[in-house]
């Protein structure tokens, strides 16, 4: 039997309503419980696919008061290049945890997250411009909009080296990524010939002196080039934008192929549904990517069907989603971000972005917990922390994650530190942890 299979389901995972808050939010609590069964499973499905219906102004605030670094210009970014991780990453870092906390548009969240995963990309200054306004910004509306964003993000193109791609000598990194990771997926049909020819396709694609998008067309290969049978004949060597026009071609080729739709639906199922999803909900997430152009919205409808919900298996949640759980569901009053180097709880911080916390009931959390058998025939175990002020050392040290793929890995020390876990795919086996969640597993 597989490990999943083992987890089984808790009695009141098995409520519709439920399942559905424990799959589209970042941790359930008592007032998402209130509003789903006050207004109904297709209600507040819908309420959440329209994140603008949501008055989210309290977290809006929050985030603008306590850090003003995660509305910073690529300007000002690049005037504070030299201390880059210490005064904007490891804010932006618990600006990211705390709107996935305290949010009310969590169905917005859990898709910013997933988003930031598919179009991954390293740290640097350009990179929070991209995820505010390639990721953030398109989460929930439509992928090729998103895959043409991203195509002129700066970041992208710096973290792919597509910066020093040119017609003098091609680099493939961001051609292949662009098909295998972005669109078309790793079996979408192309060949090694057809990212070369893509990488040709794509030069010019670079940016400017201030890390701003910029096509050059004396970069251009103006020669003759074919990719996944679609044919860009020679033309002469001109200025401007020319030769721009075969790369947005090109684009408009892979947003719309059948393989394209049914990647995003695989990794769609995946990422709310179960590991293995069957060909016949592929296919009506895919179905619904291409009658609408792929409209994210349109796709999240056919995933988060009733039916796929009542038969999914219980799946473990991943690092970032289990630690903003705990927040979410112990009822902490997080402390406004200060330098985690001198961080209070006398040990090694939990690592950059990690909150202070402070229960608003002791009592609730109280000694550990044995939730479900794993993988290995042991327990997994919340391992319940009491008192009340509690440091960033001793909270949640098994918990802190990538923030979205912002900053180093977590630091901690010995038995606060997880056993034996893997990641595989968009999943996370866990044979043993420990974690701040006072009853709460890391099952979704």
């Amino acid at each position: 039997m597989r490990f999943i299979d083992r987890l089984g389901q808790r009695a009141e995972w098995k409520d519709l309503d439920l399942r559905l808050l424990r799959r589209i939010t970042l941790g359930m609590t008592a007032s998402d419980v209130t509003a789903v069964k006050a207004i109904g499973f297709d209600r507040y499905l819908e309420e959440q696919l329209t994140p603008s219906s949501i008055d989210d102004t309290a977290c809006d605030t929050r985030i603008a008061t306590r850090y003003p670094q995660f509305a910073y210009s690529q300007a000002t970014l690049l005037a504070k290049e030299s201390v880059f991780w210490n005064e904007v990453v490891a804010p932006v870092q618990r600006a990211i945890v705390e709107r996935g906390a305290f949010s009310k548009r969590q169905l917005q969240e859990r898709m910013t997250e997933f988003w930031t995963d598919h179009f991954n990309i390293a740290n640097s200054p350009p990179r929070l411009v991209d995820y505010r306004d390639v990721i953030r910004q398109h989460a929930l509306g439509n992928f090729g909009d998103m895959v043409r964003a991203s195509m002129r993000s700066p970041a992208m193109l710096i973290y792919l080296d597509q910066v020093w791609s040119t017609k003098w000598g091609v680099n493939e990194n961001y051609a292949r990524e662009l098909m295998e990771l972005h669109t078309v997926g790793w079996n979408g049909g192309y060949t090694q010939q057809d990212v070369h020819e893509l990488a040709r396709v794509l030069t010019g694609w670079t940016i400017d002196g201030n890390r701003n998008f910029l096509y050059r067309a004396d970069y251009h290969d103006f020669g003759a080039k074919t990719v996944m049978g679609v044919d860009f004949p020679a033309r002469p060597q001109a200025g401007g934008t020319a030769g721009m026009d075969e790369a947005m071609t090109f684009a408009e080729f892979l947003i719309n192929h059948p393989a394209t739709a049914r990647h995003i639906a695989t990794k769609l199922l995946r990422w709310f549904i179960r590991p293995d999803p069957t060909n016949t909900q592929i296919n009506a997430v895919a179905a619904a990517y291409t009658a609408t152009g792929g409209d994210i919205k349109a796709m999240l409808r056919a995933v988060l069907t009733r039916n796929n919900l009542a038969n999914a298996p219980a799946k473990l949640k991943r690092p970032f989603h289990y630690y903003v759980s705990a927040l979410r569901t112990t009822g902490v009053t997080v402390d406004p971000w200060s330098d985690w180097n001198n961080s209070e709880g006398g040990g090694a911080p939990l690592g950059p972005g990690a909150p202070d916390l402070r229960l608003a009931d002791p009592r609730r959390l109280s000694r550990p917990r044995r939730v479900l058998g794993g993988a290995d025939g042991q327990p997994l175990e919340c391992h319940v922390v009491g008192g009340g002020q509690l440091g960033t050392a001793g909270a949640v040290s098994a918990l802190s994650p990538r923030f979205h793929g912002w900053g180093r890995r977590p630091r901690g020390r010995g038995r606060d530190q997880p056993a034996h876990v893997r990641r595989r795919d968009d999943h996370v086996a866990v044979h043993r942890t420990h974690a701040l969640a006072a009853g709460e597993p890391n099952v979704q």
